[in-house]
């Protein structure tokens, strides 16, 4: 699958100078495949959060056609970024950007303080971004030809850079990025699950307590799968049943969940924000454990059959979750 990558181009007239403010052909800030262009540096934020939180702005600067090119007037985007506190999909005044201020504006959107990588309120430019950078402490400068010849290590929400040139900001992930890492099993049950997560969709199957979901990603979880079939080969009369929490819906009851029932939503960009399970039919001496990973707060304690596990009323998302049978 082809790595997709956002940046700002050039202006309507296919030059550089005197272009109207905004976009005014789709094709000024814009999404694309990334293509080989003989980059000399990938930028990559030391913190993944930050990554997310980049791309997620150049997603809605691309998206917003307020937005265009120009080297006349290339921070006046900053001027009508800062009116917002930086949500670029929000900006409703045509503005103006090159690639790199535009990269630039999509840091300060992650939350990283680049005051300092500004000259006289003028932006990096290509020439100078992997110091500007680097400089904040937030990214490090990565120059293996891994990087840059291809798109198998690229991240989302790392900036590639060809210095001189041109810059733009990597969306998707390549094929060697894991944005699950669901560690280690406890046992071998093969109880199995899998998670909905914002941005990346339905993730690969993990079981026995490993991690499903992501952490320090910012991203949500919209819902869940749970599979016994394996398990019941062993315990035949396995039956669970439960509810889920959901934003802007509530309660959701599932009295029968089987392999294929998800445990939230997809499709509809809500977070799950906690979830209950009850199961039936385990030999004394076993329990089922779960718990949530949630934002601002991390893992909670476990909890046992019946017991909720994340937050009501709170607008807090889970980010992931385990699940294993003592």
């Amino acid at each position: 699958m082809a790595v997709l990558i956002g940046h700002a181009s050039i202006d309507e007239n296919g030059g550089v100078h005197g272009g109207t403010p905004g976009d005014q052909n789709g094709k000024e800030v814009f999404k694309q495949n990334w293509w080989d262009w003989g980059w000399t540096v990938l930028l990559r934020p030391v913190e993944a959060n930050i990554g997310e939180k980049i791309a997620d702005a150049c997603e809605a600067g691309c998206d917003n056609d307020k937005i265009g090119y120009s080297w006349d007037d290339r921070n006046s985007l900053r001027t009508q970024a800062q009116k917002v506190g930086f949500d670029l999909s929000k900006i409703n005044t045509a503005c103006q950007c090159d690639c790199s201020a535009f990269a630039t504006v999509c840091a300060e959107a992650a939350g990283v303080n680049m005051n300092g990588a500004y000259t006289s309120g003028n932006a990096p430019t290509t020439s100078n971004m992997r110091s500007k950078f680097v400089a904040t402490g937030k990214f490090k400068a990565l120059t293996d030809s891994k990087y840059l010849s291809g798109t198998n290590e690229l991240q989302r929400g790392d900036i590639l850079v060809k210095e001189g040139t041109h810059t733009v900001i990597v969306l998707s992930n390549g094929a060697n990025i894991k944005v699950q890492e669901p560690g280690n099993v406890r046992n071998n049950n093969e109880l199995a699950y899998r998670a909905h997560i914002q941005t990346y969709g339905t993730l690969n199957p993990v079981r026995d307590g490993q991690t499903a979901g992501t952490i320090g990603r910012s991203r949500r979880l919209e819902g869940f799968w749970i599979d016994l079939r394996i398990l019941r080969k062993t315990f035949p009369n396995l039956k669970l049943s439960g509810k889920a929490h959901v934003q802007t819906i509530g309660d959701i009851v599932y009295s029968n969940i089987e392999h294929d029932t998800c445990v939230g939503t997809t499709g509809r960009a809500l977070r799950l924000e906690a979830f209950l399970l009850n199961i039936s039919g385990l030999p004394s001496g076993k329990k089922l454990y779960y718990r949530s990973h949630l934002q601002g707060i991390g893992w909670q304690a476990w909890k046992t059959s019946g017991q909720w596990s994340g937050t009501q009323g709170e607008s807090r998302r889970i980010e992931a979750i385990q699940i294993y049978i003592s």
